[in-house]
């Protein structure tokens, strides 16, 4: 997930100052630009629509991120906050279809092994510091052992 810069940080802060109109029109401008980040945008305008009790139009933005980035950084919160906006109007069918998808989605095994793939990846960097300031660390890295085996190592690594 990218940093955001100082231009991009003036619609988060007008969303904190509770000015969803104005960080929409915000996020509008950058996502019209096309660029990097306009997936982000589109989350911010759907967040800021939302925010505004705008439902219909925060489920076209989060639609739209979904399309132009169906695999990209912000794709979860895009569908999670979709599903939501979807349950303000009362499509409490198509909300739940959502919910239910993602459920499965975040609950599967590979899923599961992906996030103890990452615990194994934290327990080798904590065993193999190259670092000189950061001594190796086997207590951190027995925890993050211990960790991936609760969540289920997939077979070839157990």
């Amino acid at each position: 997930m990218e940093i955001p810069s100082v231009n991009k940080l003036e619609a988060v802060i007008e969303l904190l100052d509770g000015d969803a109109a104005r960080a929409a029109r915000l996020y509008e401008e950058r996502a019209a630009k096309g660029t990097a980040g306009s997936d982000h945008a589109l989350v911010g305008l759907g967040t800021a629509r939302r925010m505004a009790k705008d439902h219909k139009g925060a489920v076209e933005a989060f639609e739209k991120a979904l399309a132009a980035q169906p695999n990209g950084p912000w794709r979860a919160r895009a569908t999670f906050r979709k599903a939501e906006a979807l349950g303000r109007q009362g499509r409490w069918e198509e909300a739940s279809a959502i919910w239910e998808r993602e459920a499965s989605r975040l609950l599967s095994t590979s899923r599961k092994e992906e996030m103890a793939q990452g615990y194994l990846d934290l327990a080798e960097k904590a065993l193999s510091s190259t670092d000189r300031s950061r001594p190796r660390d086997p207590v951190r890295a027995a925890q993050a052992y211990s960790k991936a085996l609760e969540i289920g190592l997939p077979p070839q690594k157990a």
